[in-house]
C-alpha cells in the first residue's frame, strides 16, 4: 500500500473524529466505533490487489448474514470478474472459487472471537459441482464444531440459486 494511503487513514482520525461526533446514519460515533473503524482500516490497508477485486465491505465482502445465529453462520457476496476466468472468460478459475469458500469461514471465526484470532486453513477440500461464470456469487459458511485449538466449518457457494461448489 502506498504511504500516502496510510497517511490518509491517520489524517482522517486526526481531523476531529471524537466520541461526540455524529454519524449521519447511526447517531453518535463512540470510542468503540472508532476502534472498529481503525481495526478495519488497518487490516484492509494491506490487502493484496487480487483481494481488493472482490468488491468487499468488511475486508471487501458484503456480509448478508451475521454470526448471531445458531449454529453461527455468515453469508458473503462476491463479484467474480473477467480477470478471475479462463476458457475465454466463461469459467471462474477454481483457485478463486476456493478463496470465496475459504474467506467466509475465516471471517466467521474472526467475528466469533472478536478479531482476537487469525485463523489459518489447515485443510480445505473443495467439490466443484457446476461451472461458475463471471457475476455475483453468494457464499454461506457455518460452524460445524469449535475445539480448543481447531475449528471445523463448512462453506457453500451459490450462483443464481445453484450450488456451484462446497467445502
Amino acid at each position: 500500500m502506498l504511504e500516502n494511503d496510510r497517511t490518509g487513514i491517520l489524517d482522517a482520525f486526526k481531523s476531529g473524529l471524537t466520541a461526540d461526533t455524529e454519524s449521519e446514519n447511526s447517531g453518535p460515533i463512540t470510542t468503540s466505533t472508532l476502534l472498529e473503524i481503525a481495526l478495519l482500516a488497518a487490516l484492509t490497508a494491506f490487502l493484496p490487489p487480487a483481494v481488493s477485486k472482490y468488491n468487499n465491505s468488511i475486508f471487501g465482502f458484503p456480509i448478508l448474514k451475521n454470526a448471531s445465529s445458531e449454529p453461527p453462520e455468515i453469508e458473503m457476496e462476491f463479484e467474480a470478474i473477467h480477470d478471475f476466468t479462463h476458457s475465454d472468460g466463461q469459467v471462474v478459475q477454481g483457485g478463486f472459487i476456493t478463496g470465496m469458500l475459504d474467506a467466509p469461514m475465516a471471517h466467521l471465526l474472526m467475528g466469533l472471537f472478536e478479531f482476537k484470532v487469525i485463523p489459518m486453513t489447515l485443510n480445505i477440500n473443495v467439490s466443484f459441482l457446476a461451472p461458475s461464470k463471471p457475476g455475483k456469487l453468494i457464499a454461506h459458511a457455518e460452524v460445524i464444531r469449535i475445539g480448543k485449538s481447531i475449528a471445523f466449518l463448512s462453506s457453500k457457494l451459490y450462483q443464481e440459486n445453484l450450488l456451484v461448489a462446497s467445502s
